[in-house]
């Protein structure tokens, strides 16, 4: 079959200015993609230009100008690249499939079957195959021509058609005098779901652990930019290494856009919070003081949404009772992307996403007390957390930095931590200040008084140890009580350190 076309003054897809562009990168092509765009972007109508326009800037970013970047139709672009981007590409939200492709031009079907007989001549000998095309444009031909004449000429290499079962499947997208052809040993499945930038601003309570972390990339998938505000209730290293899963993310996700990070320092709200009320509301006054503080950021930066890796029963603060008292009366959206999942369900997504071991390395900050009932009853929690200091959160905003992860974040925040308050071993004639209630009760250990929390005003004059589980919370409180004048010093490892010193 040869069934001719006649270009005449047809409209070519490639403008001036991209052939010349393109002149220069053939000079050391390597790589050629084909790109398909999610069906999200497809089907949003007037929308859809918007939303392309917002990914084929977010893949610029992601190829570092390393590729030319062409639109050539509705839901496809065209790349040329002078290097590998395959797996750059799978992880840009927006894009449904990627084809590493050759790019021909058509001039009649006879010519191109030629082209591809020779391209796939070897691929196909003795073995099964089938050929899958699709169309684009108006031509005297449709797609089942196409596929007989390339299947005609793949037989003559010693292939056999099988439609069902084929060793090797090859892809042909017609789209007006450009062809683009694949096969399915290059075709890798993108991520689909939103451009980052095509939804509204959210900012996440970020803790650098399972939930928070695959909350934060299911929002980006839906094409979210997200900031981050990570409150920070344990050691410095633990924040650095909470931040670096962040780093990651983004820097492997976030193609198109940079997340602003706050820190806040809640060193005094856990420490007003464990001495003025009652343990079993600890944990749900932690949260509630959270997001009043998110709700004050968000307010002030313009944000739409907060965010949180609450997930039904992860644990008693989050049943659904105990996470409508946390917020209750806030005024502000709360987005949870996780909240039916189990935890499988999450960690599988850190694992496909590439996270889970840097996430494994971050440790949860310290017990901060038996766990809250299922139910807690609202009037009687909120008459506890009222006694807190009503200017807490304004002392917290006072305080809050801001990072960048493109700049030197990690030197930044040890020169704001410079203090080292974390120590091996006990101090001659020190005060052990419990943080677990679990030692409390026992007065006395290695020949050193124990203490809680709420009687620490009477050893300003002393130096002070700090014991809780596992040295995140006593660093970060010892830091603050060494601002109110206190020698106070944090057990490194905690309670089970503490044990292995007095047997």
């Amino acid at each position: 079959m040869n069934i001719s076309i006649n270009r005449g003054e047809a409209h070519t897809l490639f403008d001036e200015h991209y052939i010349i562009q393109r002149s220069y990168v053939v000079r050391c092509l390597l790589k050629s993609y084909l790109i398909r765009v999610s069906g999200e972007i497809s089907l949003k109508g007037g929308w859809r230009r918007r939303l392309e326009k917002i990914l084929e800037n977010n893949m610029r970013v992601a190829v570092d100008n390393k590729c030319v970047v062409k639109r050539i139709d509705w839901g496809r672009f065209y790349l040329e690249c002078q290097d590998d981007f395959s797996k750059i590409l799978t992880k840009i939200f927006g894009v449904h499939e990627i084809l590493e492709t050759k790019h021909l031009e058509l001039k009649d079907l006879k010519s191109l079957g030629e082209k591809i007989r020779d391209i796939y001549c070897e691929y196909v000998r003795d073995k099964k195959f089938a050929v899958e095309v699709k169309r684009v444009g108006q031509h005297n031909f449709t797609s089942r021509d196409v596929a007989i004449v390339i299947g005609d000429m793949l037989r003559e290499c010693g292939g056999r058609v099988d439609l069902e079962n084929p060793d090797i499947k090859i892809y042909v997208e017609v789209r007006g005098y450009d062809v683009y052809v694949s096969d399915d040993k290059k075709r890798f499945r993108g991520v689909g779901g939103f451009p980052i930038g095509s939804s509204e601003k959210v900012l996440v309570l970020f803790s650098g652990g399972f939930d928070s972390t695959v909350a934060t990339w299911m929002l980006m998938r839906k094409g979210c930019p997200t900031d981050l505000l990570y409150i920070n209730m344990g050691s410095l290293d633990n924040m650095i290494r909470s931040l670096e899963v962040a780093e990651k993310l983004f820097r492997e996700w976030g193609h198109g856009y940079s997340p602003r990070i706050f820190i806040a320092d809640f060193s005094e709200v856990i420490r007003e919070i464990r001495s003025i009320i009652k343990p079993v509301y600890w944990q749900i006054a932690v949260k509630r003081m959270m997001y009043i503080l998110a709700k004050e950021i968000a307010s002030k930066y313009g944000y739409k949404a907060l965010a949180s890796g609450d997930s039904i029963w992860e644990a008693n603060s989050q049943t659904i009772t105990n996470l409508r008292v946390s917020e209750d009366s806030l005024d502000m959206t709360v987005l949870r992307p996780v909240i039916g999942m189990t935890k499988d369900d999450i960690i599988k997504i850190s694992i496909d996403i590439g996270l889970y071991n840097l996430i494994t390395k971050v440790k949860e900050t310290c017990w901060l007390g038996a766990s809250p009932p299922i139910k807690i009853n609202q009037e009687k929690f909120m008459r506890e957390f009222n006694k807190l200091n009503k200017d807490l959160i304004n002392k917290v905003l006072e305080k809050i930095i801001t990072i960048d992860l493109e700049e030197n974040w990690r030197e930044k925040l040890e020169k704001l931590y410079e203090i080292d308050v974390s120590i091996d071993h006990l101090l001659e004639n020190s005060v052990i200040i419990d943080l677990t209630k679990k030692l409390v009760k026992k007065r006395s250990v290695g020949g050193l008084e124990i203490h809680d929390l709420g009687e620490i005003d009477l050893f300003k004059e002393r130096d002070i140890i700090l014991v809780c589980e596992e040295g995140e919370t006593s660093e970060l409180l010892a830091r603050e009580l060494r601002l109110r004048g206190f020698r106070a010093y944090s057990l490194r490892g905690g309670l089970k350190r503490l044990q292995e010193i007095i047997k």
